[in-house]
């Protein structure tokens, strides 16, 4: 295909854009008011269009921003196994920012699943849509309100997940890409057998020859729900078996877009449940990115990581910086190295040390103003403690007399400040520094 013909063809894929979005502006919705506006034809019908509309587009080539990654099923915004509450989802973005906003740009996340609602609009009764899809569109739409609000929409790119697979073709394909819990029959009754020793289940009744079964264990970020065919409660070998049934189809989606989208993939899972990672020559910057953790922001929101790079942009963007370059040189260098211990590397050769180096900075500019200062005439120690920038022009406006040397040892106390502020780690010390202040 020639250029000028593959561009009419090819769609970009925008973080924000999604239609749910679309509806809610158009119509003013709010959680509150969805059952309200699910009684006017029109709305329901302009929502049918828009996600019919949606879901053309789609069926298009798709292309990504440069600096996205796709987040795999356990950070997806709906899924068939994860819990769709409020707090749940709202934890789930959190992890997601916490894993990737060092390095990449936007997440690739899947959202209500256009096909459902859409199947929904036109085959459910009215009363089967009131009891049912309208409190999850009201849900949706309180999410996704939570969303603009903290920033994140900004960052996430809604793209459904809908891959069916016959039997033969997730054979072979599990083949290829070498899930061993697939293909392998011993390598399954192995990881059933540990399942059983590890993991807890929690049985709940769904109905009548089904049950949903909570499965805990620490490979997983949180409980998963499976759903179990069975007329009596099913024992744990058989939720296991369904586990790795419905896991290893959705880790081949996860697998799939990233491959269609030409993006790393972003798995929480944190062990080899459905393969062994192949044997790669040399990590890539994007395998070394995904690794690295930053183990003292642990606890961190989405909306406070977003409101400082909104508010201190050039300051995150010099950071952001900063670890590219670590991660490519270190990558450089590595060889065969995994990428976990280049990550470890990254933080020990280059984040930890310009750390340190900024907080000796700023205790030492902060110590050496405030002897000096203690022992000045005019300003006293009210202007240290009252805010110092603030202070001096009220002062200074007053007509005051104040002593030449505190004055001077102020501004030296500004420009290291500032020459600190300048440095490629600031912006990571300052978000640390603001976490462990709140908390």
């Amino acid at each position: 295909m020639a250029a000028a013909e593959r561009s009419t063809d090819l769609m970009m894929l925008r973080p924000g854009v999604h239609w749910l979005y679309e509806w809610m502006d158009e119509y003013g919705v709010e959680r509150k008011n969805v059952p309200d506006v699910f009684k006017s034809a029109a709305a329901v019908a302009r929502l049918s269009e828009l996600i019919s509309t949606y879901m053309e587009q789609r069926t298009t080539e798709l292309a990504c921003p440069t600096g996205a990654v796709v987040g795999g099923r356990t950070l997806d915004l709906a899924s068939s196994y994860t819990c769709a509450e409020f707090t749940c989802l709202a934890t789930r973005v959190d992890r997601a920012f916490l894993s990737i906003w060092h390095y990449f740009d936007s997440i690739v996340l899947a959202a209500p699943s256009s096909v459902d609602v859409l199947h929904a609009l036109h085959n459910n009764p009215r009363k089967e849509r009131e009891k049912s899809l309208i409190p999850r569109i009201a849900d949706q739409v309180e999410f996704f309100t939570y969303l603009r609000s903290i920033g994140a929409d900004k960052y996430i790119i809604f793209q459904d997940k809908e891959y069916s697979l016959c039997r033969d073709c997730h054979q072979k394909l599990s083949e290829r890409l070498g899930l061993t819990a697939v293909v392998d029959r011993a390598a399954r009754r192995e990881i059933v057998a540990r399942l059983e020793l590890e993991a807890e289940v929690r049985n709940l009744r769904e109905g009548t020859g089904s049950w949903v079964c909570e499965v805990t264990h620490e490979f997983l970020p949180e409980t998963l729900g499976i759903w179990v065919r069975s007329q009596k409660r099913p024992v744990k070998w058989l939720v296991f078996e369904e586990l790795i049934n419905r896991g290893s189809r959705a880790f081949l989606e996860d697998l799939h877009q990233s491959e269609h989208l030409g993006l790393p993939l972003l798995q929480e899972v944190r062990t080899s449940l459905f393969r062994e990672d192949p044997l790669r020559d040399k990590a890539s910057v994007n395998d070394v990115a995904l690794s690295l953790r930053l183990p003292f922001l642990e606890g961190l929101k989405a909306a406070d990581i977003i409101l400082l790079m909104q508010d201190e942009r050039p300051s995150f963007e010099r950071f952001q910086a900063s670890v590219r370059r670590a991660i490519a040189e270190k990558v450089e260098k590595a060889g065969d190295v995994d990428p976990a211990t280049i990550g470890e590397s990254v933080m020990r050769d280059h984040i930890r040390p310009a750390l340190a180096e900024i907080e000796q900075s700023m205790k030492s500019a902060k110590r050496a103003f405030a002897k000096k200062a203690s022992a000045g005439i005019g300003l006293g120690a009210a202007l240290v403690t009252a805010g110092l920038i603030a202070a001096i022009p009220v002062i200074i406006g007053a007509g005051v007399a104040a002593a030449a040397t505190p004055l001077v040892d102020l501004k030296k106390l500004f420009d290291d400040q500032s020459s600190v502020e300048s440095k490629d780690m600031y912006f990571l010390w300052n978000l640390g520094r603001q976490h462990w202040v709140n908390h």
